[in-house]
């Protein structure tokens, strides 16, 4: 996939993360979330929880959970990465690892390395300064 682009996850997106989450081809991997558990990503201020997005009509390709997007160890986690079967095998995956990358360093493109971790937190920070705390803030006041 040539186009592929993330945004902050809203309410409105958890039924699809969490049907995803639970399709029989990704249980074999992961140890999937309730939908208040997700809830409790977007609205936790350490983390960020996204939407990837690709294609030429922006369709939902998958999600993502980084975590420690505040801490004062500045390094970040990435919690989880899940694809709905449909995106398994298309790079998506690898495509995200790289764009965080792209998005604070302006296309330039790095092999994996220890200060990768470093780079995804700048990508945290970054995501406050474009999405803005005030949408932050308006994702969690909707949580009920």
């Amino acid at each position: 996939m040539s186009r592929v682009r993330l945004r902050p996850t809203m309410l409105s997106d958890l039924d699809w993360v969490v049907t995803v989450e639970h399709d029989a081809a990704n249980l074999p991997f992961i140890t999937p979330w309730e939908r208040t558990q997700h809830e409790g990503a977007i609205r936790f201020p350490d983390s960020r929880h996204f939407i990837i997005e690709a294609g030429d009509a922006w369709p939902r390709a998958g999600f993502v959970i980084l975590q420690g997007c505040r801490t004062p160890q500045r390094s970040v986690e990435l919690k989880r990465i899940v694809l709905p079967p449909a995106a398994h095998g298309q790079g998506l995956g690898r495509a995200f690892r790289e764009s965080p990358l792209r998005f604070r360093e302006k296309g330039r493109t790095h092999a994996p390395s220890a200060g990768a971790l470093t780079r995804q937190r700048r990508f945290c920070e970054a995501s406050l300064s474009t999405f803005g705390e005030d949408a932050a803030q308006e994702q969690a006041s909707r949580v009920v």
